[in-house]
């Protein structure tokens, strides 16, 4: 019995093995020894018991691969979280580029002389226990000790804040009845791309879900949240795909106001416009109708989802779950925009995806209609989920 041994072993399964669904932990020779990066150029996914990696950025000749070992799940938070994080789970200390910079990316604020300068302070990494601001990066404004404390004092009582709001209500979809419109209101984020202004944004979208709200603000406050999240993470990333989703949904879905207004106490008279209320049955169940989207809320949405398909293909794999969801709502949305006009889309662009063709990267042609030669799609599978759409407008 070697106990350094059992250690050891206990040890690598620790910090070294890789979570498969269903299945346990499991150690991978070649992927194990990939380093971590918080802005790698990899990222893994399990099909199974394989696992599969996926380039995410683009990578020079003989630059290292890395992963994210926590799978993007604190990509958005500040060095120091994200430190921490990786410190308790894999043991280690992270000083990739990213955590070893001078200023911490996730925490960017307005120039103290704004409006007259659009410039950014960022907080600096120099002391990382203590809070001071760089210059600002187009006028060079260097804040004043008591500015920065003026500073420090707002981003934490909108953490403050943003926490609490977790605490009190950590489901979306449970105790809706709290009224917490005061606290929104006192939120302002330090800068929209700041990492709180994603909490910022939740805050807004929780509180639309537990009041009856336009289909437009809704879109407004998702638009808001993905802008940030690119920003801060401008790869393929679960939380963004996840957002990004959720706009589509609020563009292209006749019903996508629907879970807001549910959750409405019977006899509210707040339901905007353009929506109805339907009373079903003596139980008085309440349907929303929502209103038709446009052609413009429609072609922004098919932009919207092919973005989404394109991250979850890279973050899961193109025969998940989410990708054939996805899908699915793509082509509900190019169904719709066939009411308005025949969109034919230029060759060599995928008219499911949306997927170029780049021959300069070897990628294979793109396969035509047989029967009209107008559109092109990237595999037999894609021309296949998008015939019946297409084939009312195919010309023989």
């Amino acid at each position: 019995f070697d106990s350094e041994l059992v250690i050891r072993l206990v040890m690598v399964l620790e910090f070294n093995a890789f979570g498969i669904k269903n299945i346990g932990l499991a150690l991978y020779s070649i992927v194990g020894k990939l380093s971590h990066s918080c802005r790698p150029n990899c990222f893994w996914f399990t099909e199974g018991e394989n696992i599969r990696i996926q380039v995410v950025n683009h990578i020079k000749t003989g630059q290292e691969l890395t992963i994210d070992y926590e799978a993007s799940r604190s990509q958005t938070l500040p060095i120091q979280f994200r430190r921490s994080y990786l410190l308790r789970s894999k043991g280690f200390t992270c000083m990739c580029p990213r955590c070893s910079a001078t200023f911490d990316d996730t925490r960017p604020f307005y120039c103290i002389k704004a409006p007259k300068c659009s410039g950014i302070h960022y907080k600096s990494n120099h002391h990382p226990t203590n809070f001071l601001l760089t210059s600002c990066n187009k006028c060079h404004y260097e804040p004043t000790e008591k500015e920065t404390i003026s500073i420090q004092d707002e981003e934490r009582l909108l953490l403050i804040q943003t926490t609490q709001r977790k605490k009190v209500d950590p489901n979306p979809h449970h105790q809706l009845n709290i009224n917490l419109t005061n606290v929104t209101k006192e939120l302002k984020p330090p800068h929209p791309h700041h990492y709180l202004a994603q909490d910022y944004w939740s805050v807004k979208l929780l509180d639309a879900q537990k009041n009856v709200c336009e289909v437009s603000q809704l879109t407004l406050f998702l638009k808001s949240k993905v802008e940030c999240l690119q920003t801060i993470v401008p790869y393929a990333c679960e939380e963004t795909a996840r957002e990004l989703e959720d706009l589509g949904d609020s563009l292209g879905d006749d019903d996508a106001s629907t879970g807001f207004c549910a959750v409405t106490p019977f006899g509210s008279k707040t339901f905007p416009g353009n929506l109805k209320l339907t009373v079903m049955g003596e139980r008085r169940k309440f349907q929303v109708h929502g209103r038709i989207p446009t052609m413009k809320d429609l072609k922004e949405a098919q932009k919207v989802y092919r973005e989404t398909l394109v991250m979850f293909g890279v973050l899961r794999g193109d025969t998940s779950p989410a990708v054939g969801n996805v899908s699915n709502k793509l082509l509900e949305v190019q169904k719709k925009l066939s009411w308005y006009e025949d969109v034919v889309l230029p060759l060599q662009v995928c008219c499911l995806c949306g997927h170029i063709c780049d021959s300069k990267r070897g990628e294979a042609p793109m396969k035509n209609c047989g029967k009209c030669h107008k559109v092109s799609y990237c595999c037999v599978e894609h021309q296949s989920a998008q015939w019946r759409i297409h084939k009312k407008h195919c010309i023989l």
